[in-house]
């Protein structure tokens, strides 16, 4: 869609050879999945357009520069394929959490997902904080 902003807003499917190795969320929402056979795909939806995705160079390239700017914001990126990347955000929220003051300490409130579903305390995290002051 980057190279060809035409195919923007219409269901895109990366094909190579007679799999469907991966698809936008406009293909997703009409039934599409990733690893779908071609001929199954155009059945589920005939609007599909396929592009060929057998010279993996621009995806690779676009992969490393995701990277890339991941790691101007932690020095700690794994690239786990193409499409993902594992950023450790530990030292940044650690640096913020120094900043804060204590009412705004009090105030916190955290969401988000744990790694391995590990139950952290925020008392835990701000017990050392909470003793410099």
């Amino acid at each position: 869609m980057i190279s060809n902003p035409e195919l923007k807003g219409k269901p895109l499917g990366v094909q190579q050879k007679s799999l469907m190795v991966t698809c936008n969320y406009e293909a997703r929402k009409l039934g599409v999945k990733k690893c779908m056979n071609i001929r199954d795909a155009k059945e589920k939806c005939p609007q599909l357009v396929l592009v060929n995705g057998e010279d993996l160079t621009r995806y690779r390239e676009m992969s490393y520069k995701v990277t890339e700017l991941l790691e101007e914001f932690s020095p700690v990126v794994e690239r786990l394929g193409f499409d993902e990347n594992f950023v450790d955000l530990t030292e940044m929220v650690e640096k913020r959490l120094q900043q804060l003051q204590n009412d705004e300490l009090l105030a916190l409130t955290v969401s988000g997902h744990v790694y391995n579903n590990q139950c952290v305390s925020m008392c835990f995290l701000l017990s050392p904080l909470l003793e410099s002051w």
